[in-house]
């Protein structure tokens, strides 16, 4: 573990990681939450590499189409969910100027280095992933489109929707949010559909805030059934429910956010909470990168191992491409050298005068 100053530095480096505040028990809050986005990029690690075996139709039975509907109906909303619990605390701490240039700093400049760097890598990874390779005018065009890591620009358009909205009530900003978004056509463009999308995960954030403390003076075994009985309540829903629609996602969003917050609670303390809270402080390389790591792990499976087996197929690049980035990123977080691979340089040096 690093030094606690070093620790609350890298923590503020990235766009979706929350504001440290002196105001509020630092350690508490970052624990809780940290296991929170542990949890959900796993799932996301999980959702790709199950996406990976679909196309190669290593598992095509309505299991598949199951799975990636409960994954996808909450795992990317909590990160929205969590990214605006202490929204308006860091937009009141920097202002509305310095704001904007540490969420330029630690949004789109990862944004737009890792769009390019994956674009440059695929003639050598091509085979390793679906989808044909991209001419570099239409990976321009994707890319302002938002096409390419959509989560890191759709969070920057939610973040500035933050500075917009800072004097509305927070249920006004919440309620206005949901009314856009069911009554909001789709357009295609995802810089546009997106964070309409998941802007209400923001206000309900920034709605709850400090509030989510509370949560740390629920014992554990409650909170381990609240969230077992969330999660069957979610699995009931998809398990009668087609395919979701945006209006789906956020009551879905919702419900398996909260899930995952009682959930956090009952490993929160723990060793396994301890690993966990590892895991989620690297979350942005593990969003960036770990597309490397599955198809390395996926390779090295068919031509070393010669196995396609579904369990291992579906848990070593898995596991792989959540342990590797992570720990990129905190290789990061300690040598300044790498630290331009996941921010701004001196975003870093801001967050940590602020630290």
């Amino acid at each position: 573990m690093i030094a606690e100053t070093s620790h609350h530095a890298a923590i503020e480096s990235i766009g979706q990681r929350l504001d440290t505040d002196q105001r509020l028990d630092t350690a508490q809050r970052l624990d809780t939450i940290d296991i929170v986005k542990a949890l959900a990029i796993i799932l996301v690690a999980v959702g790709h590499t199950a996406q990976g075996l679909f196309h190669r139709g290593w598992w095509t039975t309505s299991s598949f189409f199951f799975t990636d509907r409960y994954i996808y109906s909450f795992h990317m909303a909590a990160f929205f969910f969590v990214a605006g619990l202490f929204a308006a605390q860091s937009l009141a701490k920097r202002g509305a100027w310095s704001f904007t240039l540490q969420k330029l700093g630690t949004l789109i400049y990862p944004y737009v280095l890792w769009a390019v760097l994956y674009r440059a890598t695929a003639p050598f990874t091509q085979h390793w992933r679906s989808g044909g390779t991209q001419d570099w005018r239409s990976f321009l065009s994707g890319m302002l489109r938002g096409d390419t890591g959509w989560f890191l620009i759709t969070l920057f358009v939610c973040m500035m929707l933050v500075l917009a909205t800072q004097w509305f009530q927070d249920w006004v900003r919440f309620a206005v949010a949901v009314a856009v978004t069911c009554m909001a056509p789709a357009t295609g463009i995802t810089l546009i559909d997106e964070p309409i999308h998941y802007f209400p995960f923001v206000a309900a954030g920034m709605w709850v805030g400090d509030s989510i403390l509370q949560l740390e003076h629920v014992r554990r075994i409650p909170a381990l059934l609240t969230a077992v009985a969330v999660f069957l309540f979610q699995f009931f829903l998809i398990a009668h429910w087609g395919p979701l629609t945006r209006v789906d996602i956020l009551y879905l969003g919702l419900d398996g956010t909260l899930g995952l917050l009682f959930l956090s609670r009952t490993m929160s303390g723990t060793m396994l909470g301890r690993i966990a809270a590892w895991i989620g402080q690297g979350s942005l390389a593990i969003f960036l990168i770990s597309a490397y790591f599955q198809g390395f792990g996926r390779e090295i499976l068919l031509r070393v191992f010669h196995t396609a087996n579904f369990w291992l197929q579906l848990l070593v690049p898995s596991a792989l491409a959540v342990i590797f980035p992570a720990l990129l990123w905190h290789l990061s977080a300690r040598f300044t050298p790498i630290s331009w691979l996941f921010f701004w340089p001196t975003s870093q040096q801001s967050s940590s005068k602020e630290a």
